[in-house]
């Protein structure tokens, strides 16, 4: 006869060995510890989100991420991360290298896989006077590519992106925008990019503002900011009921191997 040590020692090989190779926790007989390892997951996804808010809530063109949870089985939910691109409050600088876009479009800069789109509007000149972010340095782009900007001349931009030098137009910000904003992926909630999923973007919008000696700030809303609290302590909470769980297994083997 097999020992019942071995038989519950296999019995949590196998578990174990399915969770770390799935997060689908529906198909565990134990149905307390399916839920709160599936509760975890959850919770420890929204968490990341509102540290996030903590940290971005002062940085210029960010974007609110929020958490999407959908219930594929009775103990498998699926956490889905997507961003609110509402407007951001209109920080007025006064400096003329900063600039805003009203409406849905983004300013498009070339990152280092290819082109990336954001409401952070902060440029700066740089050594080859090409116009560049103040975060990351990307180059900014225009309808003619890299924009360059002569030395000691006067530098305005127009409501409509036009970037002019004395009285002469030398090129007019590339403003991109998107009719499916969902499938934009993002590398740190200011620098977006599309995603694989997406056939194209339109180059222009429609109707734009661009304003000169503003930025964009963060969308995040401080009201929301007091969630952080309840799912850290929803996570804490299914932690403990995992351990509890795993605590009555092991003492279950301290007792087969008694036998």
């Amino acid at each position: 006869m097999i020992p019942f040590r071995l038989i519950l020692f296999g019995l949590l090989f196998l578990l174990f060995t399915s969770i770390a190779e799935a997060k689908s926790y529906s198909r565990y007989p134990d149905q307390t510890l399916s839920h709160s390892l599936a509760g975890m997951d959850t919770n420890e996804s929204a968490y990341k989100a509102y540290v996030q808010y903590v940290t971005n809530m002062t940085t210029p063109g960010f974007k609110e991420m929020a958490i999407l949870n959908r219930q594929v089985a009775p103990a498998d939910i699926q956490s889905q991360v997507y961003y609110r691109f509402f407007q951001g409050p209109a920080i007025q600088t006064r400096e003329k290298m900063d600039f805003l876009v009203e409406g849905r479009g983004f300013f498009t800069i070339r990152c280092p896989w290819g082109a990336g789109y954001t409401k952070d509007g902060r440029f700066k000149i740089g050594p080859d006077r090409r116009l560049i972010t103040v975060a990351g340095e990307y180059p900014v782009l225009g309808e003619h590519g890299e924009i360059f900007i002569p030395e000691g001349e006067d530098f305005a931009v127009t409501n409509q992106g036009a970037i002019l030098v004395g009285n002469q137009v030398i090129d007019v910000f590339k403003i991109t925008y998107f009719k499916d904003l969902s499938k934009l992926e993002s590398v740190n909630g200011v620098i977006f990019y599309m995603s694989s999923k997406m056939a194209n973007a339109n180059e222009a919008e429609p109707s734009f503002i661009i304003r000169q000696g503003y930025y964009e700030g963060s969308n995040v809303q401080q009201g929301i900011l007091g969630d952080l609290y309840i799912f850290r302590n929803a996570y804490d909470a299914n932690t403990k009921t995992v351990k509890t769980v795993l605590k009555t297994y092991s003492s279950g083997m301290q007792i087969g191997s008694v036998q």
